[in-house]
This record gives structure tokens, C-alpha cells and sequence, in this order.
């Protein structure tokens, strides 16, 4: 018989325990769980009850599903912010002809700043940073008008409208971002003390049923080739 020192490059199989590690597997396996457990009686804890883990199951399908439905939202937002900010960002260039224009190339650069752009190692252009360039645009809204420009092609109405639609969906990526961020906390929590539920469960299953107890925990939802 071979053994592991004879081939060290074996690899030996992986144990996969009672509890998927995938959040919608996890759901799927505490729904069962607390389904069965309502039918069979017989199952008890003393530190948890059958209408504890079904209240806090539902919730944590309930927040999973809060959370997919933003996390499917946020590529959403973040691509139509991309976009705006490549916009914006090649728009530039129309805005620094008209201050050369007005002010002439030697005086040009002394503007800059006025109309929301900072200096980056040898350039001048709008912060990355997004609330740093919502305020950038809210400078370059009221530079437009003090130094005439709000009739040309990329003038006040433009800025304007850029700067109310930009803030907008940053104000929403950071809501999205704030309420995923809360719900995942919501969950993991939730998680921790529904996984110590389940291990408990498949233990008394085991010694309840010690002839056919894989097959008793597959009734109840428990299919480690899935996870």
C-alpha cells in the first residue's frame, strides 16, 4: 500500500463538514432545517428553540436577499459614474481653450483652480476621489458664469446638469455601499449563531439515529457533495 511519504504529491480528500460555506447554500439548508424541525418535535436544544431558529432563518434570508438585490445594482451605478466621469474628463480640454482664450496661454494655469481642477505631478485635472470631485464640479458651475462662459457649447447648462446628475449617483453608490455593508454585517452575525444551531442539530441527529443517520441528515437538507 502506498502512503503519503511514498508519494508526497497525493493529494488526500478533502473532509467537507455539515455546513456550506456558500451564503444562498447556507440559506437553502437552515430553510429545510427549520421546516423539519417544526415537524418533528422530538428534536430539542436547551439553548435554542425551533421558533428561535425559524425567526432568525427567515431573517437571514431576508437580509441575503437585501443584499443581492443591491450588490446587483451596484455595477449598475458605478458604470454610469465611469461613464460620466470619462465625459467630463475629455470636456476638460474645451473648458481650458476657452480660459487660454480669455486669459492667455502665460495666465491660463492660474485658473485652473477656480474651475475645480488640482495639480497632478505635471498635469492639471479633476480629482479621482468622488466627493472631492462633486465639489470640483460645483466650483467649475459657478466659474462657468463669473467668467463668462455659461454660453458656450460646454457652458452653465451643461455643468449644471452634469453636476446635479454626478451627485446624484454618487449620493446613491454610498447609500448602496452603506446598506450592503450593514446587511452583510446583519448576516454574518445571524450566520455565526445559526451555523452553532445547525452543528447542533446534525449531532443529535447522529446519536438519534447512529444506523441511518446520513440519510435521516440529507432529509433534513444536509448534502455536503453540494458544498
Amino acid at each position: 500500500m502506498e502512503n503519503s511519504s511514498e508519494n508526497p504529491d497525493k493529494k488526500k480528500p478533502v473532509k467537507k463538514g455539515n455546513v456550506p460555506a456558500a451564503d444562498i447554500d447556507f440559506g437553502a439548508l437552515i430553510s429545510t432545517i427549520g421546516e423539519k424541525w417544526l415537524l418533528n418535535p422530538w428534536l430539542t436544544l436547551l439553548w435554542l428553540t425551533v421558533a428561535k431558529f425559524v425567526a432568525d432563518a427567515a431573517k437571514y434570508n431576508a437580509d441575503l436577499a437585501i443584499r443581492l438585490n443591491k450588490g446587483a445594482n451596484r455595477p449598475q451605478t458605478g458604470n454610469t459614474l465611469e461613464h460620466l466621469e470619462q465625459e467630463m474628463d475629455s470636456v476638460m480640454a474645451y473648458v481650458k481653450n476657452y480660459i487660454q482664450r480669455k486669459y492667455k496661454k502665460a495666465n491660463e494655469k492660474a485658473y485652473y483652480a477656480s474651475f475645480g481642477f488640482v495639480h497632478q505631478v505635471d498635469h492639471w485635472e479633476f480629482p479621482t476621489d468622488r466627493n472631492r470631485r462633486v465639489a470640483s464640479l460645483k466650483l467649475m458651475a459657478v466659474a462657468i458664469k463669473e467668467n463668462g462662459f455659461q454660453d458656450e457649447e460646454y457652458g452653465q447648462q451643461y455643468w449644471d446638469k452634469m453636476l446635479t446628475d454626478y451627485e446624484a449617483l454618487v449620493k446613491q453608490s454610498t447609500t448602496i455601499d452603506g446598506e450592503i455593508s450593514l446587511k452583510v454585517g446583519e448576516k454574518n452575525i445571524l450566520k455565526k449563531d445559526l451555523t452553532k444551531g445547525v452543528r447542533a442539530i446534525a449531532g443529535v441527529i447522529k446519536h438519534n439515529h447512529p444506523d441511518d443517520y446520513k440519510q435521516v441528515l440529507r432529509d433534513w437538507g444536509f448534502q455536503k457533495e453540494k458544498y
